[in-house]
């Protein structure tokens, strides 16, 4: 008898575009791999089309495949992945959002791979009816679930997950915040207030409400920009652009598109707005707090649990523009609030590290496969 040595881990994706789902995924192997060198031989297979993290993925040694869209449908796809499964002969399959929860797991199901994981990464409020099917399949076929949050967990919960199958492993940021940031001060009377949006860009963020807030603002005589940080699909960056238009605000709301130094960036301004209708774990507010940042949020379940030190003043009504801007103006104009948040902010901010992620990862893994083989 001996140990196991290695673990082998196909890890299922729809895409490889630089959203949270996809960053987690590269944060995640790569992490696995520097804690415990050569212990984890990973492959990433990509159902839909690649992005700009494969060559991430393939300079840190992480094969990667693509199954273009064009050219695999329906049952053609499953059976596409199942030859990836049975080229690489993997301990776990471990699939991320839908469309991988489909064609992953039914076909490690179909390999006989013991270890099917699927992570749920999102809390969306309302489910059709062909999702909500699909989640009833997902459910069987999964042996086991990671959720990115509690929030998350428990909704999935309410919709007759198997609770003592799910796992809660919380998100940690890629990166961490240089030795020399601290928790800020007010910027005092003034100052031109600089707003901070890090989201895809997408209706799911709510950059449409946040922009319509930035309105109010302006208009109620505040001193405020709001620079927006994100990639997205191009109909949704038009929208955004057009609202930016027609409100007349393009010399006070910038779309500055994806960055690799945000970890450089964000110090550099006083308050950090996240808009979004729904999310599972809302990984750019914790890189705020890291940075020292005030927060204003919207009131959904994932923005409680993180910030439920926080006083009821940072919170504001999903969609609502106006109670958006009534959130950014009490912490603006509040100097003992703005300081008590940046102070807690960034002293909870070390609740989420990438180190903590990463051994949790490596437990959880290790709890899957028998500890002795012949």
């Amino acid at each position: 008898m001996k140990m196991k040595e290695n673990r082998t881990i196909l890890q299922i994706i729809a895409t490889l575009a630089p959203a949270g789902a996809e960053l987690l995924l590269l944060n995640i192997c790569k992490g696995l791999m520097e804690y415990r060198p050569g212990k984890y031989k990973f492959k990433v297979l990509a159902l839909i089309e690649k992005g700009i993290l494969e060559e991430r993925f393939k300079s840190t040694d992480i094969p990667v495949e693509i199954i273009p869209r064009p050219k695999a449908n329906g049952f053609s796809r499953c059976f596409q992945v199942m030859r990836v499964i049975r080229q690489f002969s993997p301990d776990i399959v471990h699939t991320h959002l839908l469309p991988s929860d489909k064609f992953g797991l039914s076909a490690a199901l179909f390999c006989g791979i013991k270890n099917r994981i699927s992570t749920i990464h999102n809390c969306e409020p309302d489910r059709s009816l062909k999702d909500t099917l699909w989640d009833e399949v997902i459910a069987r076929m999964a042996t086991r679930f990671i959720s990115v949050s509690q929030s998350a967990k428990s909704l999935w919960v309410s919709r007759h997950f198997p609770e003592s199958r799910i796992h809660v492993i919380p998100n940690a940021p890629a990166f961490q915040a240089a030795k020399n940031v601290r928790s800020k001060d007010h910027p005092g009377k003034g100052h031109i207030l600089k707003l901070v949006n890090v989201a895809r860009i997408n209706p799911q963020k709510g950059q449409l409400f946040l922009v319509r807030a930035m309105k109010y603002l302006l208009d109620s005589g505040f001193q405020v920009t709001l620079d927006i940080y994100g990639i997205g699909e191009e109909k949704d960056v038009v929208m955004i652009k057009n609202e930016i238009e027609l409100l007349h605000l393009s010399s006070s709301v910038y779309l500055k598109g994806r960055t690799d130094t945000l970890a450089d960036l964000l110090p550099d301004y006083d308050i950090m707005v996240s808009s979004s209708l729904y999310e599972g774990m809302p990984l750019a507010c914790i890189e705020g707090m890291g940075a020292g940042l005030p927060i204003v949020c919207t009131d959904i379940r994932p923005h409680r649990e993180i910030f439920g030190y926080c006083p009821d003043d940072i919170f504001a009504q999903a969609s609502d523009p106006i109670s958006l801007s009534n959130a950014i103006s009490r912490v603006a104009t509040d100097q003992s609030l703005y300081n008590r948040l940046s102070r807690a902010n960034f002293e909870n901010a070390r609740l989420f590290s990438k180190e903590s992620m990463i051994q949790r990862y490596d437990q959880f893994y290790d709890s899957l496969i028998d500890p002795c083989v012949q």
